[in-house]
């Protein structure tokens, strides 16, 4: 009887320790980012980087829980929430992104702008583009303004530089992106911003951070939309974030015009 109990005794507890280190990979949080620059990208060293890796490596210290971080094309971020093989990522707001996942938070606020080439002069509507070539980055999101409009050509570009090339060499005659996109973009290709020029400022948006519907523990919400609610409140996601300083009077005046539509939308 006593080696039955000693052996039921190492069975339990060979399952207990099985159970634990199953419940302890559990606690693994996986984030996926897009490789989008300057949001995700693998820097000269071939280690992740971008304004969205360094703020997951914040939001994990802040959680307290281990976790991993791929790069992935957006449109494969979108993939990975979906079907649960990622538990968090942080993705524009939109009706697509909530049927992927809930909302913890936002974490960032984007303006959205359409450039064309130097000396181009800025237009009141995207009608004004008209039968034109129009690059965006390949599966992003700008907002059902430009993303249903279909007066253009749109032409899908893999990365910013790419676009602001083909927009320079006049294979494209304007090209959209968030603020924080064509600021950091320009800064590494060593190029002015007065070499392109403002068209139209479309909008703002919002990335927030999204738990997937089909995440193995709905705790981890609460625990993530705590941390979340702690950074943002301290100041600490402020320095994250490009903000570029000294805009033109011509960029100025054309963000002014957008403000001043947009409320006149609100008022009506």
């Amino acid at each position: 009887m006593s080696r039955y109990f000693r052996f039921l005794g190492a069975f339990i507890g060979g399952l207990v320790l099985t159970m634990a280190s199953f419940a302890n990979d559990q606690q693994v949080v996986r984030f996926v980012t897009t490789t989008v620059e300057p949001w995700g990208y693998f820097n000269d060293r071939g280690l992740p980087d971008g304004l969205l890796v360094r703020f997951v490596n914040l939001l994990g210290r802040e959680a307290g829980l281990p976790f991993t971080n791929r790069l992935q094309p957006y449109p494969r971020v979108k993939h990975s929430l979906g079907n649960g093989q990622a538990d968090m990522a942080v993705m524009f707001v939109g009706p697509e992104s909530d049927l992927l996942g809930e909302s913890l938070g936002k974490v960032v606020d984007t303006h959205i702008m359409m450039i064309g080439r130097k000396g181009m002069k800025p237009v009141d509507n995207l009608q004004a583009l008209d039968g034109r070539l129009v690059g965006y980055i390949r599966g992003s999101r700008y907002g059902r303004q430009f993303d249903d409009y279909m007066g253009f050509t749109k032409i899908p570009v893999n990365r910013m530089r790419q676009g602001i090339a083909m927009l320079i060499t006049g294979r494209l005659d304007a090209m959209v992106s968030t603020d924080q996109s064509l600021f950091y973009t320009l800064d590494k290709m060593g190029l002015d911003i007065d070499e392109v020029s403002p068209l139209l400022f479309i909008g703002q948006t919002q990335g927030d951070l999204f738990i997937s519907h089909q995440v193995s523990n709905p705790e981890l919400a609460a625990i993530y939309r705590e941390a979340l609610r702690k950074l943002r409140h301290s100041g600490r996601l402020n320095p994250l974030f490009f903000q570029h300083e000294g805009l033109g009077e011509e960029w100025q005046a054309a963000q002014q015009r957008a403000l001043s539509e947009k409320s006149k939308l609100a008022d009506q």
